[in-house]
């Protein structure tokens, strides 16, 4: 008998119920690299690891219990290294369903490693065939597994390539995913149109290509390009394929030219100048990006290009850019927010959001967005390269694309109670073509941005310190009584208001990604590069093996 789910274990059934149970047969598969014949009639042994059991049907490769799976079937792979490229599609494979997910997942207490090889564009997925697969896999989830070698050697590749959705990857190391060019988009997890899928708990690293800052290289990516951007200015089309109602939620992202990515802008609403077009109804369709945290990458840490997408409460960590709003010169995006985010020493700007277009509109076109309680701290910011040294851009450079387009209507982008910590120049906003640079003072002052202009700036003081240390966690712990204005600390210095298009959300009191007062999340996020911690999972997110004593004290200086 199975030590995991027994899907079999209901037999005295009314004959109608047999007839119309699809999970009825729902098994556990096994892989076993150590079986020198496959155990085909239900007799693989866990315990004796050959076909000497009852436990079920097992295999010596993972691409021939692919080949022999059923709907909801769950596969369970024995620790070890399997070199093989696993072909994947929802056109040639069984789904699960909305209630009992296919899962394929390392065998509890052990670690399975997959490497491609740099064999073919994927270790677990498909070759890239373009955006005609729309929705392609459902209800799918990846856990507790090591990824690597998916490449062709040339120019694309991906530790795991999905379409469609929904799916899960959780508590996965993927890394080394790398094409020697950027061209074909390589990347860690990737793949077109995601529908209500989940990336947690993750640790990826340095997935992409091999060096350089080209944008197409990434460790997670979304496709879209070719598919809602090409209905124009006319808005949403629900019969074509669409990136929706995704998230990316407690991932170590590490390295790449890019972290995570909207590749092709993903259209909610209209976009016909001088029109009312816009308008809210997929409201709650934008993709989640929160509580990640964010290191090293090469280019920019988060490209958003997608209508009502959410990035809150991550930890941007030495990136030229941090978060990126359509990089890319085509769509306007609608009512994209960002709020609680910490970015530390973005080299080239913080928060940058384009509005240009390759389509003709008119200049007083409006531009809906909003920026939130946002930390950043800009100690040690280089000069010199394609972003100017502004801490938050709108539009800055739209002239280089259309020397028509100057100085956009703002007046429905917000901006208010971000937190300028420790800043190497005055200037903290800057809009327009040419540039317009805001200080404190003149940002507060100001009437082309909409609502509140509240925002606060300081110096490093050791007697009112930000952090409660120098490392590991500590170094993104705040401290609540941390002053920022007046009587104003970090702790009651947000907003606090309803979400500006959300129901039931309000937006944090507290600035930046860490709640002074529950900030335990950080220490098992920052774990997660302990593969004794993603092999163990769990249902309420890792737990660190050993927490060093000082993450809840403060340290000396």
């Amino acid at each position: 008998m199975s030590l995991f789910k027994n899907h079999m274990a209901v037999i005295a059934i009314p004959i109608i119920n047999f007839l119309f149970s699809s999970n009825l047969f729902a098994a556990d598969i096994y892989v076993d690299s150590n079986l020198s014949s496959d155990c085909t009639t239900g007799n693989y042994s866990t315990t004796n690891r050959n076909c000497s059991g009852s436990d079920g049907n097992a295999y010596n490769t993972i691409q021939e219990a692919v080949n022999n799976l059923n709907t909801s079937d769950d596969i369970y792979i024995r620790g070890g290294t399997y070199y093989e490229n696993v072909l994947i599609s929802g056109r040639t494979s069984p789904n699960g369903t909305a209630d009992d997910y296919i899962t394929m997942q390392s065998y509890p207490g052990e670690w399975a490693i997959v490497d491609g090889q740099n064999n073919e564009q994927y270790t677990i997925g498909k070759n890239r065939s373009g955006r005609d697969e729309g929705n392609d896999l459902a209800y799918w989830k990846f856990e507790r597994l090591e990824i690597t070698g998916g490449t062709d050697g040339s120019s694309g590749g991906a530790g795991l390539y999905l379409n469609g959705g929904p799916f899960i990857v959780r508590y996965c190391y993927i890394h080394d995913n790398v094409a020697s060019a950027a061209s074909n988009n390589p990347g860690g997890i990737v793949g077109y149109t995601w529908t209500d899928s989940i990336i947690e708990y993750n640790y990826l690293e340095n997935n992409g290509d091999t060096g350089g800052d080209d944008g197409n290289s990434a460790n997670i990516a979304i496709f879209g390009d070719y598919l809602q951007q090409t209905t124009g200015r006319d808005g949403f089309t629900n019969s074509i394929p669409s990136t929706r109602r995704n998230e990316i939620r407690y991932n170590y992202i590490s390295g790449s030219s890019i972290g995570f990515k909207h590749k092709g802008a993903q259209l909610f609403t209209g976009r016909n100048p001088g029109t009312s077009d816009y308008d809210d109804t997929y409201k709650d369709w934008g993709d989640k990006i929160h509580h990640n945290y964010f290191i090293g990458q090469r280019r920019i840490s988060l490209l958003i290009e997608q209508d009502f997408a959410q990035a809150y409460n991550n930890i941007f960590d030495n990136s030229p850019a941090a978060i990126t709003v359509n990089y890319e010169p085509n769509f306007q995006l609608y009512k994209v927010i960002t709020y609680n985010n910490t970015i530390i020493n973005p080299r080239h700007a913080a928060i940058k959001r384009y509005g240009c277009d390759y389509f003709p509109f008119t200049e007083n076109e409006s531009h809906y967005g909003a920026d939130f309680n946002n930390i950043i701290d800009s100690h040690d910011k280089e000069y010199g390269h394609w972003f100017t040294s502004t801490a938050i851009n709108v539009f800055n450079g739209c002239g280089s694309y259309n020397p028509t387009y100057t100085n956009p209507d703002i007046s429905n982008y917000f901006m208010s109670h971000n937190y300028f910590y420790r800043p190497d120049d005055a200037d903290i906003f800057d809009y327009g073509y040419p540039s317009v640079f805001y200080t404190v003072a003149e940002f507060e002052a100001q009437s082309e941005t909409g609502g509140s202009k509240v925002a606060y700036t300081n110096p490093y003081d050791a007697g009112n310190r930000l952090y409660k240390g120098t490392t590991g966690a500590n170094k993104f712990k705040t401290l609540g009584s941390h002053l920022i204005e007046g009587t104003t600390t970090i702790a009651n210095g947000g907003i606090a208001i309803p979400h500006p298009y959300l129901s039931g959300i309000t937006l944090p009191s507290y600035l930046g990604a860490v709640n002074p007062n529950d900030s335990n999340w950080i220490d098992d996020l920052l774990c997660l590069t302990d593969i004794e911690v993603l092999k163990k999972g769990g249902t309420g997110g890792p737990v660190c093996t050993v927490r060093p004593k000082i993450i809840d004290t403060l340290e000396a200086n």
